[in-house]
């Protein structure tokens, strides 16, 4: 067990991830020798690990400076926002990796998700095979999938490309710390498929695909297509003057 963890959410399998963890602390360590490393950075490290027979997600969230450390000890911010959101999706019937426990560690916390076997996310897909394994059905299980959760009565709040994970024909929601509250139709609901269209843009996705996403997701949602058009252009002019600032101009518009 390692010393000065501290349970946040998920008792039984925090337990069993408390077994796994080194005594001595050195969690970066661990991570990149005990865990199937698939990110890191200076804010995280992200990894598959097999516990008690099932394969988990683990991402270990460094606290950048004392105060974020200490924010996290005290159970707020980005962890646990993630686990919240999480279970709110899946109590809700929205499809996201399982939720199963949250520590805070010395200097940060760590957060065990369902791990989902062979994903990949969407703009991986995108760029690993280019647009023309990006098809019509993909992009309609996508819009499903964005309009349950927003009839759900949530908004994402980061509905980009590499969140949209999908294994064999299923799809799931992750990197949820921003997940929220939203009634059907609300400008949080537009900011999501703002930031969706901002990536179809930037990836010069086809205007026939992109439009058959928009019929799919009006389809399943409170929206009328010129409503949500009119609530999502100003958010995607934001995105666009943003992007366009640090990368330059890619892609072409769809709205």
């Amino acid at each position: 067990m390692l010393e000065g963890s501290r349970v946040l959410r998920g008792e039984q399998w925090a337990a069993r991830l408390q077994q796994r963890l080194p005594n001595d602390g050195g969690l970066q360590q661990w991570m990149r020798t005990d865990v199937k490393l698939l990110k890191e950075d200076q804010k995280s490290q992200v990894g598959l690990l097999e516990l008690d027979g099932e394969s988990c997600y683990l991402k270990h969230y460094r606290g950048r400076t004392p105060l974020q450390s200490m924010i996290y000890r005290q159970g707020r911010g980005r962890p646990t926002r993630a686990f919240d959101g999480a279970a709110a999706l899946w109590q809700a019937g929205v499809a996201v990796p399982r939720p199963l426990c949250c520590l805070s560690v010395p200097g940060g916390a760590v957060l065990l998700t369902e791990g989902i076997a062979d994903a990949r996310d969407l703009q991986h897909i995108a760029l690993e095979n280019g647009l023309g394994e990006v098809d019509k059905c993909m992009l309609a299980a996508v819009a499903s999938l964005l309009g349950l959760l927003h009839g759900a009565g949530y908004a994402h709040g980061d509905c980009k490309w590499s969140n949209l994970l999908c294994a064999g024909a299923h799809w799931y929601l992750v990197d949820l710390d921003s997940v929220s509250p939203s009634r059907g139709g609300s400008p949080k609901q537009a900011r999501d498929i703002a930031r969706f269209t901002l990536n179809a843009e930037e990836m010069a996705l086809s205007r026939e695909h992109f439009e058959h996403f928009l019929d799919t997701y009006v389809e399943a949602t409170e929206w009328s297509r010129q409503t949500l058009l009119s609530a999502v252009s100003p958010f995607l002019d934001k995105f666009r003057r943003r992007h366009r600032a640090r990368y330059g101009v890619r892609g072409h518009r769809l709205i």
